[in-house]
């Protein structure tokens, strides 16, 4: 009885320590599982991001066009003057209309965004665009890497588990199978 007793305590002691080893091989697999959906959530972000900031430069490149077309209006306006005299005449100056409309769309102009400024802003939203891109590449490398030490965790974790099935075996000494019930206690 007592060398049953030192078995079913033997394989309780490994049955502990499988179950110590099975829960870090899960706690391993979780983390790598966090990991890989922080970067997915990190990939859904940035699409979003650069998605809004092509809408901004695209949103600047409508204003630069309506830009155009105001000066265009107003040189097509310039160069054909309605001007008249008190009698009728054509003076091939501007009428009184035509520099109220000129007047109007020189402020609607000012109130988009210049050539200048327009550069400067497309040209931080496209870096801005890079910089994400780069930021998901250097996080899906960061995974690639987290799952290799994932692998080799994993069959670190699995080494421990036989190590410590081969330990619980020695520890019961040679006569293991021609022990009471053959052993069976341990391996039941």
């Amino acid at each position: 009885d007592e060398e049953r007793a030192k078995g079913a305590v033997a394989k309780q002691e490994m049955d502990i320590a499988l179950q110590q080893i099975a829960f870090a091989k899960e706690q391993a697999e979780l983390k790598f599982a966090v990991i890989e959906a922080e970067h997915s959530l990190l990939v859904a972000r940035a699409e979003t991001e650069k998605a809004i900031n092509n809408q901004r430069i695209a949103e600047i490149d409508n204003e630069l066009g309506r830009r155009t077309q105001i000066e265009e209006k107003i040189a097509e306006i310039r160069a054909n003057p309605e001007g008249t005299d008190i009698f009728g005449r054509k003076t091939g100056k501007l009428s009184g209309a035509q520099n109220e409309r000129i007047n109007q769309l020189e402020i609607e102009s000012e109130a988009l965004i210049g050539e200048d400024a327009a550069a400067r802003t497309k040209d931080a939203f496209t870096k801005t665009n890079e910089a994400i891109t780069q930021g998901v590449v250097q996080s899906g490398a960061l995974v690639d890497i987290q799952a290799k030490i994932l692998d080799k965790t994993l069959g670190n974790i699995e080494a421990k588990a036989e190590k410590a099935r081969l330990t619980f075996i020695t520890n019961l000494g040679d006569n293991l199978l021609t022990q009471v019930d053959g052993g069976g206690t341990a391996f039941s």
